[in-house]
């Protein structure tokens, strides 16, 4: 496997740590060389929560003759997320490069290279519409059968080191880590950080600012005085759990699952069923007669790794001829499946919604004070400037929720999924004439 500095240009992001940035050359120096990683000092990582708002249906409602879904918000998911220093982030990002060819190749060994989904690099760079697609497509195939949807609770947070270590040597091919490997191990297991708030109030940062000024954080005796000295480093004494948001977590996850999923994979296989895992979603399709053995069979060998199944999650979802009969929707990757249609999850239209809902209004809010202040000076109020809104929010954008499904209907040859995001467009220009409506009436009264 040859890898030059390229690998790290590639991977180059610019985010305030304390570190600098580092040069593409330098870097592969300095990672590719084993001696200097098992003298490596790994910074604390950052920590933040990630918030998402958890919205759930709650039936209809006809408003104007017109049947509309009634949601309601449910409690916010939070989300740890550590993020390491630049150099760190490199180092761990090239030994899951390493590893991967090793791991691969044991995929396709064990014939399991089509049942493990998340994180890695595919032939033809599929991504969840496709991964979707072809689960609905065996549905479709097969007619009769059950889906078992399981989902892993906690899952990186209880990762067992012990195991974890296991794994890794298992993909190697070793009894014994490498001292570079082994530096790797010790930091991702019993690895420090610090809470963000704190770094940027001991710093004296406003956390809401960019600091585009600043190329990092502190200097090395900066950090000594105000991180270290101030013990505001955190340092992870269990023996589970890996931080979520490092470069190499999310392919230790996926060797922690090796034998799990060649085990449930051999044994749906015998049955002449098909098993999918994506990160901590477990999915399987089955004659109607193997669903209960085959969950006790995933029961049994999740709790062998020290995990637990998130009971609640747990789903079986039955087909008859091609079509649901069970209560339960079939959802799987941001789509549901009932045998007649796929469509977007109510959910992830419902948070579209309410996060255009909410930039609307903060971008009218800052539209409102900028031209309060020209209105003042004598000065004609600024227009709205609608290509931001449009670009994030619409199909104008490349990259944003109504492009995705786009190119979901596209892909998975699904009309319906158009039907649910055609309103959509109308209810942005609803939100802005709303608020142009009333600016105007406030610049008259300002201009009195």
């Amino acid at each position: 496997m040859t890898i030059d500095h390229n690998f790290f240009k590639e991977r180059q992001k610019f985010y305030l740590h304390f570190d600098y940035p580092i040069s593409s050359e330098s870097l592969f120096i300095y990672v590719t060389n084993p001696k200097k990683i098992e003298q490596h000092a790994f910074y604390p990582f950052m920590h933040f929560e990630l918030s998402s708002q958890k919205i759930k249906k709650n039936g209809f409602r006809i408003v104007k003759g017109k049947k509309q879904i009634v949601v309601e918000k449910q409690a916010s998911k939070i989300r740890p997320i550590k993020y390491s220093s630049h150099i760190d982030g490199h180092i761990y990002a090239y030994y899951a490069y390493l590893m991967s060819k090793n791991y691969e190749k044991l995929l396709l060994e064990k014939g399991i290279d089509n049942s493990v989904l998340a994180f890695r690099k595919l032939a033809n760079s599929p991504n969840n519409i496709h991964f979707a697609k072809n689960v609905f497509d065996e549905i479709k195939k097969r007619q009769n059968c059950s889906v078992l949807c399981i989902d892993i609770k906690s899952f990186f947070d209880e990762l067992d080191h012990q195991l974890i270590k296991q794994a890794w040597l298992k993909v190697l091919g070793l009894e014994h880590l490498p001292d570079d490997h082994y530096k790797i191990f010790k930091s991702i297991t019993s690895y420090s950080y610090v809470h963000k708030k704190d770094v940027y109030k001991n710093l004296n940062l406003s956390i809401n600012r960019n600091h585009k000024h600043l190329k990092r954080l502190c200097s090395s005796q900066e950090f000594r005085e105000k991180i270290r000295n101030n013990k505001i480093i955190t340092k992870h004494k269990e023996q589970k759990g890996i931080p979520q948001g490092s470069s190499i977590s999310a392919f230790l996850s996926n060797i922690y699952m090796l034998d799990f999923d060649e085990n449930i994979n051999n044994k749906v296989k015998k049955l002449e069923g098909k098993y999918y895992r994506y990160c901590d979603d477990i999915l399987i399709i089955c004659d109607q007669k193997h669903r209960l053995p085959l969950l006790l069979d995933v029961q049994s060998f999740i709790k062998k790794l020290k995990l637990e199944i998130q009971e609640r999650k747990t789903k079986i979802v039955e087909f008859k001829d091609g079509l649901r009969i069970s209560k339960d929707d079939l959802q799987y990757l941001g789509f549901t499946y009932d045998g007649k249609k796929i469509l977007l999850r109510d959910s992830g239209l419902a948070k579209y919604s309410h996060k255009v809902m909410k930039v609307v209004k903060m971008n009218n809010k800052h539209l409102l004070r900028i031209n309060k202040s020209r209105i003042q000076r004598g000065l004609e109020p600024l227009e709205r400037h609608k290509k931001y809104i449009y670009r994030r929010f619409s199909f104008i954008g490349k990259r944003n929720y109504i492009s995705y499904a786009l190119r979901a209907a596209q892909i998975m040859d699904e009309p319906a999924i158009k039907q649910q995001i055609k309103p959509h467009w109308k209810r942005i220009h609803h939100h802005i004439n709303k608020y142009d409506q009333s600016n105007n009436e406030y610049y008259l009264f300002l201009k009195k």
